[in-house]
């Protein structure tokens, strides 16, 4: 049977010179061995661990944070995360006999995997149960302070594993005749996360390997754990690590927690469209004059590819591209859309008989498309039908993407942007940040028949700080539209709106702030180290701490709810605070 294709060929349209996918390269926990003894400390016991998952979603958290090796060094810190586990075979006397005397000191322990017998009693248990058969944690007790933020039924009841897809899950450890109440259980009655509490400090201790846990969801391996694929809440990871975050900000001494929504709004909102058919060419720009009219500048994935075959159309003719700038002149981002990895210049029959298929050449000709034709940097991806392909970051990165929106949230279990690993291995952290999908429009009923239930869950996300990304195909008008008008009127005004590149920047800039506090006397100064420039930045202090100046240009420092807000830092900034506690004991 004969084929044939339509190949649109664009004029001064050149692809760069070959890319190769380099090798992978282990990430050091040595990157993160920095920092004064204000940051929480994950005192390392096993380097060939999961801790990434674990330094990950500190950093999403805006925990300050260092890793260390050394127990002297960890015991520096107030506050120490013991990591991947507590065994007698993995540290010695010395380094058990000092992490006994840390809580009884005023400090704070977290572990996981409590198993060196020695230290049952400063967690606070008897005995303890190894199993594979458990895939949930309930909380048990909702009035205590590392808990009590939790209000959704989603919060109290988390899903780890998933044994009605496998029949074994990764292997956890319940504590068994506790000192105190459980914080939470799992589903055998057996306690998952369990408290010790000294008259000034504490200890806990975690059933579970959260790192892992963390690692398998964002790399797409676990066991379809989400309850649901999108337009629902599901925030595992994010209910573990505000536990944490709670737990740090209770102990340390000048705890210090960098704000999540830029200019301290309600939450990040970022619109984003698919262009992957020929209808949405035009409708496309009403959807944009709506969202101009809100000031909210939204992404828009254009799909690039020029072959005319059974399943796609392309959408890039030469006179489509006045069209999209169009777009960009309205403050629109243009991203790249591959609707199917079929291989640079090669063709599919259907959706199961290709030849020539291969991911980087897709990548790159999209990325070339994309800065040449619209003559934009393009930075943000996505992939069509949402597939997510082992080595989908390692070709973003290569090519020149930083920015992948290929995924849901509920698949991830967290609402926060995530930092991608190179593979599967999950050991080699690429600086390339994945923006899940929060809600779309492709499930049933209708758009604009679910936008309450899309507003509370909105506000269920910006409770802690969590990210909402909407899709929505601008391929027919109707109940989209409507939505999308109803939605930007309810969040105007409240929510901060962007594009995927505009948060990712915010985003990473944050993330690779270095953030420390010194005391003198009644006053407290915080060192921050900006390798990339910030604009409005909110950071969360202990309500106590009175702003006095800084050294630097910062611009303006505004008292917030919870902290102040710093209008911009590019490179070093000192700031200094009075501790208005202190000057009214005295």
């Amino acid at each position: 049977m004969l084929s044939f294709f339509l190949i649109y060929v664009l004029a001064h349209n050149q692809g760069n010179a070959q890319t190769v996918v380099p090798s992978r390269t282990l990430t050091s926990w040595t990157k993160y061995d920095i920092g004064n003894s204000n940051r929480l400390c994950i005192f390392l016991t096993d380097s060939t661990s999961s801790w990434l998952g674990i330094s990950g979603g500190l950093a999403a958290q805006g925990i300050p944070f260092r890793i260390t090796d050394d127990i002297d060094e960890a015991l520096k810190h107030k506050v120490v995360l013991i990591y991947p586990g507590l065994a007698s075979h993995t540290l010695n006397l010395h380094a058990l006999k000092k992490l006994r005397e840390h809580p009884y000191n005023g400090g704070a322990l977290m572990a996981f995997n409590v198993v060196a017998p020695s230290m049952y009693k400063v967690f606070g248990f008897k005995k303890s149960t190894f199993s594979t058969q458990r895939d949930t944690i309930l909380i048990s007790q909702y009035d205590l302070p590392e808990t009590r933020f939790i209000e959704d039924i989603n919060e109290g009841r988390l899903r780890i594993g998933n044994l009605d897809v496998t029949a074994k899950n990764t292997i956890t450890i319940g504590y068994l005749e506790t000192s105190f109440a459980p914080l939470a259980v799992f589903e055998d009655g057996s306690a998952a996360i369990i408290r010790n509490i000294f008259n000034d400090g504490a200890a806990y201790a975690f059933g579970i390997d959260l790192g892992l846990l963390s690692l398998s969801a964002h790399a797409n391996l676990d066991p379809e754990i989400q309850r649901s694929y999108v337009n629902k809440f599901e925030p595992v990871l994010d209910v573990f690590f505000r536990m944490i975050r709670t737990i740090y900000m209770e102990y340390a001494d000048f705890p210090i927690i960098t704000g999540t929504v830029p200019g301290n709004k309600m939450v990040p909102i970022l619109i984003t469209h698919d262009i992957d058919q020929s209808c949405s060419l035009d409708t496309m720009l009403l959807y944009a004059n709506l969202e101009a009219s809100y000031n909210a500048p939204a992404t828009y994935y254009i799909q690039t590819t020029d072959i005319e075959n059974i399943t796609t159309t392309p959408l890039i003719s030469q006179e489509d591209i006045p069209k999209y700038y169009v777009l960009i002149n309205m403050g629109m981002e243009i991203g790249s859309l591959v609707e199917e990895y079929s291989g640079n210049r090669s063709f599919y029959f259907d959706f199961s008989n290709r030849f020539n298929e291969t991911l980087l050449d897709e990548i790159r000709a999209s990325y070339n498309v994309s800065n040449q034709l619209f003559g934009v940097n393009a930075t943000s991806f996505r992939s069509g039908y949402l597939g997510y392909p082992e080595k989908l970051h390692i070709c973003m990165k290569e090519v020149g993407f930083r920015y992948s929106s290929s995924i849901t949230a509920n698949e991830l279990l967290t609402h926060m942007p995530v930092n991608t690993m190179y593979n599967y291995m999950l050991d080699d952290e690429l600086d390339i940040y994945e923006l899940p999908i929060t809600i779309e429009d492709q499930e049933l009923p209708e758009m604009d028949q679910r936008i309450n239930e899309a507003i509370v869950l909105t506000e269920k996300i910006a409770h802690y700080g969590g990210m909402v990304n909407i899709l929505i195909h601008p391929d027919i008008m109707g109940h989209k539209y409507r939505f999308l008008e109803v939605y930007l009127r309810f969040f105007e005004n409240k929510a901060w709106f962007g594009t995927i590149s505009q948060y990712g920047d915010w985003w990473k800039a944050r993330t690779s702030l270095q953030i420390d506090a010194e005391t003198y006397n009644k006053f407290m100064v915080i060192n921050i180290e900006a390798p990339q420039s910030i604009r409005n930045l909110p950071i969360n202090i202990p309500k106590h701490f009175k702003y006095i100046s800084a050294i630097s240009d910062v611009g303006s420092v505004t008292k917030t709810k919870s902290g102040y807000l710093i209008e911009r830092i590019d490179g070093k900034a000192k700031l200094f605070f009075q501790n208005q506690k202190a000057s009214s004991n005295k």
